[in-house]
């Protein structure tokens, strides 16, 4: 009640009303708080209580203590309150928790306060030389889910997205209606994917690959989390996206939807 009346508040613009509501209703539902805080978060990033903004965004990276996306949360939340300092601070600790996003702490506006700076510059480098950018590729051997034998290195030639996914993540699934969009068009000209999903039930996976039509190589060990590729690319969260050039070289890491389409048709057509 407390989360569909406040949602209708939300809608309504209703902002600091929906957040009272949200805040009754940790008070009522205590086990469930991280929902609240959740919703509350949303609704806070629309108005410029920056404060608040900070304050639950903390929350939930403590919650959520693994996750390099809820810490940067935070990052994003000082900056937005000017306050520089916590922001390199928490970016630090974003790091520290694996943040692979290359391409965000490259390109999004939204550090250019702090990008000046050289403790930044050096998160930067690092996440580069993690990640690997401009190196060849990690190695990538499987098995698919039809059960073919399965190598990045087989692709050597191709500009190959890996795409590591699982079903009970949903932006790995929006973005996946994406590649099918285009994938036909742009696999005729050199452009493969590789998937890597993280699930552990096969049956579900193969029902999904059959009803959405998914014409491209899916590499599926039944090792969840624990999947080889998985821990070898040190992933922290899916979705996870490595565009690798025709020389079997990392070019980038961290788009998604309009960006890694332009980027992947630059890359097919150099």
């Amino acid at each position: 009640m407390y989360l569909d009346s406040a949602y209708a508040l939300y809608k309504a613009e209703k902002y600091v009303k929906s957040i009272a509501l949200l805040d009754e209703g940790m008070k009522h539902f205590k086990e469930n708080r991280i929902w609240f805080l959740n919703s509350k978060y949303n609704i806070l990033d629309q108005t410029d209580n920056y404060s608040a903004l900070v304050d639950v965004a903390i929350e939930r990276a403590e919650f959520f203590k693994d996750s390099p996306k809820k810490s940067r949360e935070v990052v994003l939340a000082y900056l937005k309150s000017k306050n520089n300092e916590k922001a390199i601070e928490w970016l630090k600790i974003t790091h520290n928790r694996g943040y692979q996003e290359y391409v965000d702490l490259l390109e999004n506006e939204a550090y250019n306060s702090i990008r000046g700076g050289a403790e930044f510059q050096q998160i930067l480098d690092s996440v580069a030389i993690t990640n690997g950018i401009d190196k060849a590729a990690k190695a990538i051997t499987g098995t698919t889910i039809e059960g073919s034998p399965i190598t990045l290195k087989d692709l050597k030639g191709k500009v190959v997205l890996i795409d590591f996914w699982a079903l009970y993540c949903g932006p790995c699934l929006v973005e996946m209606k994406n590649l099918l969009r285009y994938y036909p068009e742009l696999h005729y000209d050199g452009f493969e994917i590789l998937a890597v999903n993280l699930d552990e039930d096969k049956v579900k996976v193969l029902n999904y690959i059959d009803k959405q039509k998914i014409p491209w190589p899916v590499l599926y060990s039944g090792a969840g989390w624990d999947d080889e590729a998985r821990v070898s690319y040190n992933l922290a969260n899916i979705p996870s996206y490595w565009l690798v050039d025709r020389k079997g070289v990392l070019r980038y890491t961290g788009l998604s939807g309009k960006k890694l389409e332009s980027t992947i048709r630059s890359l097919v057509t150099e």
